[in-house]
């Protein structure tokens, strides 16, 4: 089994920053996500889409978590 790596110098800083919560928090609620990092839920629900996508976070537990889908390569 492979694992995802995630480099960091291949997302913006809103990217980032949302990857380094993940990786600090394990898990977090969508709407935590956007309140910790003060994003407006417009831009998060893009930037959420675009990591998702790549396949850099994904669902967890239920449809509104979020966890990283792989290891943070600083």
């Amino acid at each position: 089994m492979t694992t995802n790596i995630i480099s960091l110098n291949e997302l913006n800083e809103e990217e980032q920053a949302i990857v380094r919560l993940l990786s600090q928090d394990g898990q977090c609620l969508y709407g935590n996500i956007l309140k910790n990092l003060n994003i407006s839920p417009t831009n998060g629900a893009k930037l959420i889409h675009a990591l998702t996508s790549k396949g850099y976070i994904r669902n967890a537990e239920h449809a509104s978590v979020y966890e990283l889908n792989g290891r943070l390569q600083e």
